[in-house]
């Protein structure tokens, strides 16, 4: 992967599942110029690219950009949280972010969410 390249995901289809007879979760939730994918096959482009497919992708409208080097680097984390319990109590967030760890995942929805309480965690890439 090299500097300046990007990938898309999809943060709807990070949180949906195909259902435990199926294996859980769906692992094609990256956008290539195929369709969605799973990591390996994941498309790379251009930031200008990325920024005008995630604009034109009305029915994909979850999609997130993130480095490419985020593939190697990293695992993908959806941290769940409630962003402020003064106002709601049961009220989720959830925060897509790529990180080392899940404490690295924690530590980064904790910065975003200075107020939220932490709730939980899914890891959506293998190890």
């Amino acid at each position: 992967m090299s500097a300046g390249l990007y990938v898309l995901y999809d943060m709807n289809r990070c949180l949906e599942t195909l259902g435990e007879h199926l294996g859980g979760f769906d692992p094609n939730i990256f956008w290539s110029r195929r369709g969605f994918v799973d990591e390996e096959n994941a498309g790379f482009f251009t930031m200008r690219e990325a920024r005008e497919i995630k604009s034109g992708a009305l029915e994909c409208a979850g999609l997130q950009i993130a480095q490419s080097d985020a593939l190697t680097d990293m695992r993908l984390f959806v941290v769940s949280l409630i962003e402020n319990e003064e106002i709601s109590e049961d009220h989720f967030t959830y925060f897509p972010c790529f990180a080392e760890d899940i404490q690295h995942a924690m530590e980064q929805a904790a910065n975003a969410y200075p107020n939220g309480s932490q709730f939980g965690e899914v890891e959506r890439r293998r190890q």
